[in-house]
């Protein structure tokens, strides 16, 4: 019975490696009807291929996993599987079940009252007096302001704008 299964394997991923049926069962010494039937019930062409891939490195993490003598490589080979069948299995889970997370993300620059007021404090206190001028005249559809460098033209209306 555990040998039916794993010839059964064996054709499946000779399949999904490209093989057709007629060669697989040449190769493996099985009934080509055998072979069409495997395919046919177990619905190998209708296998995602998240799925196949999912199979490939499950069978080769077993493998490795049997293997009595590990070498390095067999170690960073088994690491590298293992995170990889992780990772197909999360982008898998989140694909097939279809339930959006309803998670309530953060307003992002959301200021509270009180943190309004702080800040407006502060801006207003770290004013130069020509900043002021620029402050008290805020309302003003057009201003005219000869720029020149090192005033700190930039930094007020920055912090103008965040008020």
């Amino acid at each position: 019975m555990i040998q039916d299964a794993f010839i059964r394997l064996r054709a499946k991923q000779l399949y999904w490696q490209g093989y057709p049926p007629a060669e697989i069962s040449r190769l493996m010494g099985i009934n080509s009807n055998t072979v069409y039937s495997w395919k046919k019930r177990d619905e190998w062409d209708d296998t995602t291929p998240i799925k196949r891939v999912t199979q490939s490195i499950d069978t080769r993490l077993c493998q490795l996993s049997a293997k009595d003598n590990k070498t390095s490589g067999d170690f960073k080979e088994i690491d590298l599987l293992t995170r990889q069948l992780k990772k197909l299995d999360t982008g898998q889970a989140s694909t097939t079940t279809g339930v959006k997370k309803t998670s309530r993300r953060k307003k992002k620059n959301h200021f509270s009252e009180e943190q309004i007021e702080a800040l407006r404090s502060k801006i207003l206190d770290s004013l130069a007096w020509h900043q002021r001028g620029w402050y008290e005249q805020r309302d003003q559809r057009n201003r005219m302001i000869l720029k020149s460098r090192q005033i700190g033209a930039t930094w007020y209306f920055a912090r103008e704008a965040l008020l």
